[in-house]
């Protein structure tokens, strides 16, 4: 669970999320707004990067998370995200960067995790 405190109008923060062994084959990571109140909007961008000793993974996630705000992306199929990303077995430290444009008072649950498969 990651606690994301919102306290300026726009903002970057980078969260170390330990590590995690991935075997051969795809991934894709999905998201899930489980719930939200309050009176706000937010516009909320993410990059998770997967290192291991010999490969290193970037996944962009633009329009992670939008509760009124319009949010525009370039349109094409970004791996790991819109579309599997082929991944090499290791070791992976993960790091998240979160990116945020919000305004008002309230609260979201946002969950993430990442899809395998061969």
């Amino acid at each position: 669970d990651i606690k994301l405190d919102i306290n300026e109008r726009e903002g970057i923060k980078t969260i170390d999320l330990g590590s995690i062994k991935i075997p051969s084959g795809n991934i894709q990571v999905r998201s899930k707004l489980v719930s939200y109140e309050g009176n706000f909007s937010i516009l909320l961008n993410g990059e998770l990067i997967l290192k291991s000793d010999n490969m290193t993974y970037r996944i962009l996630m633009p329009c992670l998370l939008s509760i009124e705000e319009s949010c525009y992306r370039v349109m094409m199929l970004i791996p790991g995200y819109d579309s599997p990303l082929k991944i090499d077995e290791g070791l992976y430290e993960v790091v998240l960067t979160l990116r945020w444009l919000a305004n008002g008072y309230g609260v979201f649950n946002l969950k993430l995790y990442l899809e395998w498969s061969k």
